[in-house]
């Protein structure tokens, strides 16, 4: 066996987070549909189930009675029953509900009149030595007079003393107040002597001595007595704060993977597509209407000590952890957690959409608030920038107000004015027909501009309608500069072949003229060697022809790849002059130079940007009228640097400095020098790509060009 091999499988096997994430991040949309449910059903599981082992470490039986006999509701209800059991022992209480209480075990002892009242059947000593030693809570106290002498209690729990005293002597002076309360009163409001007497001989709290004796047993939480039902919603309490902070917990998780998860997979999950797609009201009413739905579902299981749907008290089935807790609790968290993450999904939205689009624009409300807010806004926008001084706005304002001034003389003349209505509405007509007559004669002028007839002519006579009438105007002007253009523009393609075909047939025919002349036989060698000189300047010219042709078409498509940094402008002019010097020494030209002595830096390809200074120089020096001067001056501006070519035409320029540019022509129209035409039109292409300009002026036979360039900072 090859261990290699075994070890690479083993290696690539997938592992449940690879399939998690697989399914998670899937393109399929129902792929990743039923991925998310399966993460969310997962989480719900989890928090239902993690439930039980920690119900059990935090919420034990014995550990819940103890926390239930340490707090202040026991205090309180042991306090009361004192108290219960005292007015008992006079016979002067009615019917309680400590009257059935059954698992908290109390004997009392009236020691002035050796009357016993206790809830313990057949009592005897033995019975309440066995029952204080099985007890989980026992106390003995002595009361006389209605004030604590004695108590002491064998617990597990710290069973606060003296809060239950201060508890009891609140109860105890409530019980003397209500005594007082229900003497007779005379007729004139004095408290009878007698009444008072009386009360006093039958209050068990006067000079009476008490014993009590209080024991819980350890199946307190199987009854259904006072105590027992406060244990109950103790450990309910406990119970319930516990499911709350397990929610919490697992809404977080959620909450983190959800924000983890790309929106651009959560966005394709059809459940997450359709929630973001509703309106915010549907999903306000379905969240509520789910939440509520879930609180009423518990709160029937809550309501009584067994309810309809299964035969268990709602406490039991929370602390037992019975089947009902997984079949209730199971589709509850995962409904409430499916709704946490459309939600968090949601959010997501509103962020990649925007505020308005994902949030205002998603709600029917939002929509139509803002169709009206826009309405109105467009209404006062429009309103406001009114501008009286245009003839339309003027003339349309003048019509509101006489029409309104109109209709309230009208109405002011009544019965008369309806007289005045039939003549309003006559000249009303008479106008709309006029109106609707010159707006057919404007639509018939418009329809033939539009066939292409551009020598019609609007009549700006026509009152509301003339701006309209002048704009149609400018446009059949425009139309006419864009026919004229683009006829020149058909004029010049033509002189453009024509061009073409003249500067590549020439050297071609003197190619092909002496090559046939090279093939003549006994031809000399001072011939051969002259035909073959003649060849190759052709052949050079013919490739110089071509190359620039190719770039021209280049730089003219922006089809060319820059290679932008910073270049000192100066220097690189200076590099072109100096690499040029043989050239302008053969012409005979002085250049005349003006630079400034700082360095001027800009974001410019430095190849291109020498082959505009190339190109310039040459047309100079081909164009320049022997032994003249040359000029080239660089100005420093704040933002920009100005390069200035400037020569004196050997040739009359009879042209238009707008011309010059364009490819193949040349200044020279007899052709008599070997220019192709197309250096200015590769310059200017050149620098329009390095977001440059280039401008030519003439005056006379000066013949200036002007090169700018942004500057960057150095």
């Amino acid at each position: 066996m090859d261990i290699n091999s075994t070890s690479k499988n083993e290696h690539e096997q997938p592992t449940i987070k690879d399939a998690m994430s697989h399914i998670l991040h899937s393109k399929k949309p129902i792929v990743s549909m039923i991925g998310t449910v399966l993460l969310v059903l997962l989480l719900a599981i989890v928090s239902v189930v993690s439930y039980l082992p920690i119900k059990n470490h935090f919420v034990l039986p014995d550990r819940a009675i103890t926390s239930y006999l340490e707090s202040q509701d026991f205090i309180y209800t042991l306090a009361d029953l004192t108290n219960y059991l005292q007015e008992s022992t006079s016979k002067t209480t009615g019917d309680s509900y400590y009257r059935d209480i059954t698992h908290l075990k109390y004997y009392v002892t009236n020691k002035t009149s050796d009357e016993k009242l206790t809830n313990i059947p057949d009592v005897s000593d033995t019975m309440l030595k066995q029952l204080g030693e099985d007890s989980v809570f026992y106390l003995q106290m002595d009361l006389s007079a209605g004030k604590v002498t004695q108590i002491q209690t064998v617990s597990d729990s710290n069973f606060n003393k003296q809060d239950f005293i201060h508890r009891y002597n609140d109860y105890y002076n409530l019980y003397l107040s209500n005594l007082e309360t229900a003497s007779e009163v005379t007729p004139d409001g004095a408290v009878s002597d007698d009444s008072i007497k009386s009360s006093d001989e039958t209050s068990p709290l006067n000079g009476s001595e008490l014993e009590i004796r209080y024991m819980i047993s350890d199946d307190v939480l199987t009854g259904n007595d006072v105590i027992s039902r406060n244990i109950s919603s103790f450990i309910l309490s406990s119970c319930l704060m516990l499911i709350l902070i397990i929610g919490i917990i697992g809404t977080l998780v959620l909450m983190i993977i959800a924000f983890s998860i790309p929106y651009s997979y959560q966005q394709r999950i059809s459940i997450c597509k359709l929630y973001n797609k509703l309106f915010l009201e549907l999903k306000v009413l379905g969240s509520s209407g789910i939440l509520f739905g879930c609180f009423a579902l518990l709160t029937t299981f809550m309501n009584g000590s067994t309810n309809r749907f299964v035969n268990e008290p709602f406490a039991d089935i929370l602390y037992h952890t019975t089947p009902p807790f997984y079949l209730i609790g199971i589709p509850v968290a995962f409904i409430l957690y499916l709704l946490v993450y459309v939600n968090i999904v949601y959010i997501k939205f509103i962020y990649y959409t925007g505020f308005k689009q994902g949030f205002i624009k998603n709600s029917a409300s939002g929509k139509v608030a803002c169709y009206f807010l826009g309405s109105f806004w467009k209404f006062f926008k429009g309103l406001f920038s009114i501008d009286l001084r245009q003839d339309f706005t003027r003339k349309l304002l003048f019509l509101i107000i006489l029409n309104f001034l109109a209709l309230n003389f009208m109405a002011a003349l009544w019965p008369f004015g309806f007289l005045l209505g039939i003549g309003y509405s006559i000249a009303l007509l008479y106008y709309i027909v006029k109106l609707l007559k010159e707006i057919r004669a404007l639509y018939e002028a418009s329809n033939k501009l539009a066939l292409g007839e551009l020598n019609i002519a609007f009549n700006e006579d026509m009152g509301i309608l003339d701006p309209i009438v002048k704009n149609l105007n400018r446009i059949r002007e425009g139309f006419k500069i864009a026919v004229e253009k683009e006829m020149k523009s058909q004029s010049m393609k033509a002189e453009l072949i024509s061009s073409v075909s003249h500067d590549l047939k020439t050297p071609l025919t003197s190619i092909i003229t002496y090559v046939d002349l090279l093939k003549t036989e006994n031809l000399e060698d001072n011939k051969h060697k002259e035909y073959v000189a003649i060849l190759d300047n052709k052949s050079k010219r013919l490739q110089v022809l071509i190359e620039d042709l190719f770039e021209a078409s280049k730089a003219t498509s922006g089809n060319i790849e820059l290679h932008l940094e910073a270049v000192n402008i100066a220097a690189l002019l200076k590099q072109t002059l100096g690499e040029l010097q043989e050239k302008i020494t053969q012409s005979g030209l002085q250049i005349k130079t003006s630079f400034p002595d700082h360095k001027i830096t800009c974001q410019l390809d430095g190849q291109r940007t020498y082959r505009i200074f190339e190109n310039l120089i040459g047309n100079i020096l081909k164009y320049s009228l022997p032994h003249s001067r040359v000029y080239i001056d660089i100005l420093d501006n704040d933002t920009d640097v100005t390069i200035t070519f400037k020569n004196i035409s050997a040739y009359e320029m009879n042209f238009d400095a707008s011309e010059i540019t364009e490819r193949f022509t040349r200044g020279d129209k007899s052709r008599h020098t070997e220019g192709s035409g197309l250096g200015l039109s590769i310059a200017k292409s050149l620098t329009a790509l390095q977001q440059g300009h280039l401008e030519i002026a003439i005056d006379g036979d000066l013949f200036k060009v002007i090169l700018i360039f942004k500057k960057i900072n150095s």
